[in-house]
């Protein structure tokens, strides 16, 4: 089977600024960082159940080249790459903002968490 990435915006804006970091330490660098993001897309069109659940839902994907973690969510047949992040930074406040995201892009299933309310009787 094969998975749909779907990489949300703030995804893509962590990518560009990594990017733009690691071209001005060297010509090419940047480059080189988003292949190597290109092949771990792949791993996810792939096998995105291969790694295990980190957090509330979340998997993540560590680069092998450049200390980056992807992580995303499985959803039916997509894979929501929320975030790209160094992995020096403090994933507290990503994962509290992600899952107010996630939230907000799919009701449904934060429905399914909630409690019902009981009919009177």
């Amino acid at each position: 089977m094969s998975w749909r990435v779907i990489i949300r915006p703030n995804a893509e804006a962590d990518l560009q600024d990594a990017r733009s970091w690691y071209e001005s330490q060297r010509t090419g660098l940047g480059d080189e960082l988003l292949n190597e993001v290109r092949s771990a897309v792949r791993l996810l069109e792939e096998q995105p159940e291969r790694r295990p659940i980190y957090y509330n839902g979340f998997r993540r994907l560590i680069a092998h080249r450049f200390p980056y973690k992807i992580f995303y969510r499985i959803e039916g047949a997509h894979v929501i790459v929320f975030r790209i992040l160094h992995a020096k930074r403090d994933l507290r406040a990503f994962f509290l903002r992600a899952f107010v995201s996630w939230r907000l892009i799919l009701p449904e299933k934060c429905s399914e968490n909630r409690s019902q309310p009981k009919p009177r009787g």
